[in-house]
């Protein structure tokens, strides 16, 4: 009976080891799948960098949780490759330390206020790629969010990578297609051109001047032969009319010698 009782005992004492060891374990389980209560993201201001130039980060924040959080600390290292030149951020209730200028570090944006849900905030990050990087690529994997307090962060990102240039490419010119209509030739038909007499006062023969057609649409009478026919005419008239007058006249000078001398 005793010995009955004692394993009554072991067993009870191991059902309540594994009850609470299952417990925690829920609790754990529960807790780790609770999401992030921040989200944040880091953005380059453009698809490639320059060496030797500044490039800017932007740093965005977003309390996503249903209840406001305090003592919020933002970090984000400069780049490997790179040397810290300066921050933006436009909220008061923020304050900014860490890296100096022209140095390698962690910069730290910091508040104590309470963050409300919802709310977000940015801050620009400002690095300069230095020369021995052309060619290659400017990678960011060194920001997050964490509180105060507990260096556990609360989110963080993926890295981000940036192709370095060695000079800022110049843009290639873009064309601009427009619907533009084909011309059109348009042919006007040239009018016909027709023979037209020019009549030439200084002689008494008629002159007719033509001007070469394509197509004559009426018969044109030469009209020289007409006058040279009635010009030959009328000096022939003439002509037996001055016989006809110098026959007669000697006739009558015939007539009065023979009346005087026979009388």
């Amino acid at each position: 009976m005793k010995l009955l009782a004692q394993r009554f005992v072991s067993v009870t004492a191991l059902l309540c080891i594994y009850t609470l060891m299952a417990l925690q374990n829920f609790s754990l389980l529960t807790l780790a799948q609770e999401p992030a209560p921040f989200e944040i993201s880091l953005t380059p201001q453009a698809e490639y960098a320059v060496s030797g130039q500044p490039f800017t980060y932007t740093v965005a924040i977003t309390n996503v949780s249903q209840q406001p959080l305090k003592d919020i600390v933002v970090r984000a290292r400069t780049p490997e490759g790179s040397v810290f030149v300066e921050s933006y951020f436009i909220n008061p209730k923020w304050f900014v330390g860490g890296v100096q200028r022209g140095q390698t570090g962690e910069i730290i944006w910091v508040t104590r206020e309470p963050v409300a849900p919802g709310e977000a905030m940015t801050f620009d990050l400002v690095v300069n790629v230095l020369p021995e990087l052309a060619g290659q690529q400017l990678i960011n994997d060194g920001y997050s969010l964490a509180t105060i307090d507990n260096n556990q962060p609360l989110a963080s990102g993926p890295p981000v990578k940036t192709q370095v240039l060695i000079s800022t490419p110049t843009p290639l010119p873009t064309v601009e297609l427009t619907d533009t209509p084909v011309p059109t030739a348009t042919f006007s038909p040239t009018p016909l051109l027709h023979a037209t007499p020019s009549i030439a006062t200084s002689t008494p023969i008629l002159i007719v001047a033509f001007t070469p057609t394509s197509q004559v649409s009426n018969p044109v009478i030469d009209t020289s032969t007409t006058t040279s026919q009635s010009t030959t005419s009328g000096t022939s008239s003439l002509n037996i009319f001055v016989i006809i007058g110098i026959s007669g006249l000697l006739l009558l000078i015939i007539g009065l010698v023979w009346f005087w001398k026979y009388r």
